[in-house]
């Protein structure tokens, strides 16, 4: 697990700007995603996401990395802000404006390599599933 990524992911959901409870619970998933990736659990990464497919993009980073037999460390979500665009009981629109932190791949003889710096980007997440349920449906 990487401690570096819960901690980045845990301190921006809790000071980041967000009113919004299930912006929390995206800050959740994204530890979640952070300690699947460094762990490299394919599985718990799954979990992250409502379906398959939008698990896609990260499960292929996730093989990329391993079949190199590197590991993914770091990749917390650094959030500058989170609101609500839209919500039902199930489903919930999120607009975010965020960036990767700092990541590192590792490899087995514990050399890191630290990866390109992300820039802050703007997303629209959408998370389905309810209250104490939440799971990534689509990121665009």
């Amino acid at each position: 697990m990487s401690v570096f990524a819960v901690w980045i992911s845990l301190m921006s959901t809790l000071f980041g700007a967000a009113d919004d409870p299930e912006c929390y619970a995206l800050g959740g998933l994204d530890v979640a995603r952070a300690e699947a990736l460094a762990d490299g659990n394919l599985t718990d990464l799954r979990h992250v996401y409502a379906h398959p497919a939008a698990a896609e993009p990260d499960a292929l980073l996730l093989k990329r990395y391993a079949a190199r037999g590197l590991r993914v460390v770091g990749a917390g979500m650094v959030r500058a802000e989170c609101r609500v665009v839209a919500r039902e009981e199930a489903r919930v629109e999120l607009d975010v404006t965020e960036r990767l932190a700092r990541t590192w791949a590792m490899g087995p003889n514990g050399v890191s390599i630290q990866l390109p710096r992300d820039e802050v980007s703007r997303h629209h997440i959408v998370l389905t599933g309810g209250a104490g349920r939440w799971q990534i449906a689509s990121v665009r």
